[in-house]
C-alpha cells in the first residue's frame, strides 16, 4: 500500500483505529519530542478506548439516553396540572408537544392547504 488515506501508522508511529488494533491513518509523527509523543500516544489510547466495536452498544445507549434528558419534553405527554385547557383543547392538551405539533399541521395546516389529502388521511385512520 501506498502513503494515502488508509494507510497504516507503520512502525513507532501512532494511529487511530475502529477498535480492532488496525491503525485507519497516520497520526503522530510530526517530530514534536517526547513529551508531545508521551500525551498524544496517551489520547490516542484513550481514543482507541472509545471507539472500540466491543462497546458500541453500551455507548450508543448512553449518547441516547443523554439526548432524551433534553428531547423527553417533546415526546412525554403534559404533566401540567395548574393549565386548565378549554373543552374544544382538551385533547389535544394531554398529547406532548411533538404530538401537538403533528396534529397542528395535520388537522389546521394540511386541511387549509390541501383539503382532499387531509381527508384522505382521515378516512384511513391516519393519525398525526
Amino acid at each position: 500500500g501506498g502513503g494515502g488515506a488508509g494507510a497504516g501508522a507503520g512502525a513507532g508511529g501512532a494511529g487511530y483505529g475502529d477498535g480492532s488494533g488496525g491503525d485507519v491513518g497516520a497520526v503522530g509523527q510530526h517530530g514534536r519530542g517526547p513529551d508531545h509523543d508521551d500525551s498524544e500516544s496517551r489520547a490516542l489510547s484513550q481514543l482507541r478506548r472509545l471507539l472500540s466495536r466491543e462497546s458500541i452498544e453500551a455507548d450508543v445507549y448512553a449518547l441516547f439516553a443523554k439526548l432524551m434528558e433534553h428531547a423527553s419534553v417533546w415526546f412525554e405527554p403534559s404533566r401540567n396540572p395548574s393549565s386548565r385547557p378549554s373543552r374544544a383543547s382538551s385533547a389535544t392538551s394531554r398529547l406532548s408537544p411533538m404530538l401537538r405539533k403533528c396534529s397542528h399541521i395535520q388537522e389546521e395546516l394540511l386541511a387549509a392547504a390541501d383539503p382532499a389529502v387531509h381527508a384522505r388521511l382521515t378516512h384511513l385512520g391516519v393519525a398525526p
